[in-house]
């Protein structure tokens, strides 16, 4: 079987103790109105990445690709600082990049020894659409350029992520982690991404966490997380469905470069707008967005789509896109009615065997086996219920559901003979009535039996012949992909303005000769990219507030053999002790000192940080 490919890191990096940096935060703070109490230990280096990039490289060994580390650059001001432009220069402008004094940048600017150094002016891009060059901001007349220069230099952890699609070379499944995020573990690929079942996803479904879809006022210059989140659940909810959603783990989050693609044009306006927010504390826009959650639950919510799409319009809808006779016969078997007369049916779960026998299944395959991961939850046994335990040792999950036929069918849906729109239908259960196309997703999952999705599949021979000369839609890709919208209400989810030639062939495989789509296998592949998988690992997050709290922190990281990954957060008052940078160094020196790091200079001590 094919092996995973390797997969790379991102880390996010600033130091603040720079003069250039000070110069250039103060004056972007001063056109933001942005105020400087409280945000020192937002920007404090304490060495910290140094040893978050060593502990990436000495965790996934052959398993890792590139390292990657975004930092900022810097419009020099001449008049402040002539001594940093070389005499009798001419160029208008002249740009700063940051780096800790221990980097070997000859070796970081050219990606060696797995460590690639960007600055945040070279990923700082639109989305555009593959006929035109042309940014997708059609709410504003400026170009990439002028929204680059609105936008940047940026302080702001959300805004840069949200750009980080735009990083040469990064690998299609990568990890974004924070500078103060460390690998304790020797992980591999099964702990962020499965070959068969997906991204490894660590969510806690805990109620007290859930994340509502509306900005409240004081979070959206709040120097915190949750206005970014709550933004972030606002888009989902207008793309999807309403509904408060889950927290995820602050731990390095497995992501895939399609999904953050399709997020940057999906939400395109909304993050570009949000992009131009130099500091959390911003009043500009609605509010940031966080971009690792938003594609996370992207996931999630493309997957309910796509299962739905496949039985709703390709399985029932067919070539016609309509529900006729034999589209209402299969409804009624299903749910095991033929009346419109009957109020409710209980839908009971079927067991599943879905992750019975993984372990053999990888195996066979020659696929990583997790030692410090546990699955829970796999999305091919359906949406994520609302009871689902927050780890695998606490079983809670949903067993059964009411289909309420009045809610869910049109009237006297078993005896008209009238022929309904499939894309219609598709829309009703999917977002106007999202529990009755849940509980029908249910129905189909234990239709199917113990594994597997048979019940939703069309026909292995149904095939649908796309319309001929038809115009590509916007952001039109080769791959099966439902539209790009950022709002269900006016999206056409027809099968004719979905479907094109060649998007159901796999590598190797070219296209059917007539130009047909065979339905089944442009459904698998729709799915196959959205698939995703829940798990435990035992993580801890320290937030830190003095030199004493740091030693008790990684006091119990050094004697916990079982912790995969820690963040240890400096949370210290802006006075706080430099004490805490000694310690990092020395504990950091202890853990990953024998890393071999052709990426940095030789000889430089780990304690302290100093700006090259």
């Amino acid at each position: 079987m094919p092996q995973p490919e390797p997969m790379d890191v991102v880390f996010l990096w600033v130091n603040a103790s720079g003069e250039y940096f000070q110069d250039t935060m103060q004056e972007r703070s001063a056109g933001e109105y942005v105020g400087s109490r409280g945000r020192g230990k937002r920007y404090r280096d304490n060495g910290e990445v140094r040893g978050a990039i060593r502990s990436a490289i000495k965790s996934l060994g052959d398993r890792l690709g590139t390292v990657h580390v975004l930092s900022g650059d810097y419009e020099i001001n001449q008049t402040l600082h002539p001594d940093v432009v070389p005499a009798g220069a001419s160029a208008p402008s002249w740009h700063m990049g940051q780096i800790p004094h221990w980097l070997n940048w000859n070796s970081a600017k050219e990606g060696l020894h797995k460590v690639a150094w960007h600055f945040h002016s070279s990923i700082w891009r639109l989305p555009a659409d593959n006929k035109a060059d042309e940014p997708l901001t059609p709410d504003q007349a400026a170009t990439e350029e002028a929204w680059r220069q609105h936008s940047l230099p940026n302080f702001n952890s959300f805004a840069i992520e949200s750009r980080i699609g735009w990083i040469n070379g990064l690998s299609e499944t990568f990890l974004l982690a924070n500078d103060d995020m460390f690998f304790l573990n020797s992980l591999n690929h099964a702990d962020f991404q499965h070959p068969l079942l997906g991204t490894v996803l660590r969510m806690d479904p805990g109620p007290g966490l859930r994340v509502k879809p509306v900005v409240t006022p004081d979070l959206k210059s709040s120097p915190g997380e949750w206005g970014g989140l709550q933004h972030a659940a606002m888009l989902i909810k207008n793309r999807f469905t309403d509904q408060k959603r889950m927290y995820m783990a602050h731990m390095p989050k497995a992501l895939t470069l399609s999904l953050t693609h399709e997020a940057s044009v999906m939400f395109g306006v909304e993050l570009s707008e949000a992009a131009t927010r130099g500091f959390r504390q911003s009043q500009r826009g609605v509010a940031d967005v966080e971009m690792s959650w938003l594609v996370s639950h992207l996931r999630i919510e493309r997957w309910r789509e796509g299962l739905l799409w496949t039985w709703v319009v390709a399985r029932l809808g067919g070539q016609d896109g309509i529900w006729g006779k034999q589209a209402k016969a299969e409804m009624s078997e299903l749910l095991g009615i033929n009346s419109s007369e009957i109020d409710e049916v209980i839908i009971e779960k079927g067991p599943r065997e879905t992750l019975a026998d993984l372990e053999q299944i990888n195996k066979n395959a020659g696929w990583d086996s997790t030692e410090f991961t546990k699955y829970y939850y796999s999305s091919f046994d359906g949406t994520v219920p609302q009871n689902l335990p927050e780890r695998p040792d606490r079983p809670r999950t949903q067993t059964e559901c009411t289909f309420r036929v009045a809610q869910c069918l049109p009237p006297d849906f078993f005896e008209s003979d009238e022929p309904l729109d499939a894309a219609e239908m598709f829309r009703h259960f999917t977002f106007s009535e999202p529990s009755c196309g849940d509980c029908l997703i249910m129905a189909l999952v234990s239709a199917s039996g113990p594994r597997g999705l048979e019940a939703f599949f069309p026909d292995p021979d149904a095939v649908f012949h796309p319309p001929a000369q038809q115009e590509p839609a916007a952001f039109q890709r080769e791959e099966p992909m439902l539209p790009l919208t950022p709002s269900w209400v006016d999206t056409d989810f027809r099968i004719e303005s979905i479907m094109r030639s060649g998007q159901d062939s796999w590598p190797g495989v070219k296209p059917r000769m007539d130009g047909s789509v065979n339905m089944r296998q442009w459904c698998i592949k729709l799915l196959s990219r959205y698939a995703y998988v829940f798990a435990w690992t035992q993580t801890q997050f320290f937030q830190i507030h003095s030199t004493i709290q740091l030693r008790t922190a990684v006091n119990k990281l050094d004697s916990s053999p079982r912790m995969a990954m820690t963040c240890i957060n400096d949370d210290q008052p802006d006075i706080g002790s430099v004490g805490v940078s000694d310690v990092f160094g020395r504990w950091m020196e202890s853990r990953w000192g024998d890393v071999e790091a052709g990426w940095e200079e030789k000889n430089v001590p780990w304690a302290g940080s100093a700006p090259k």
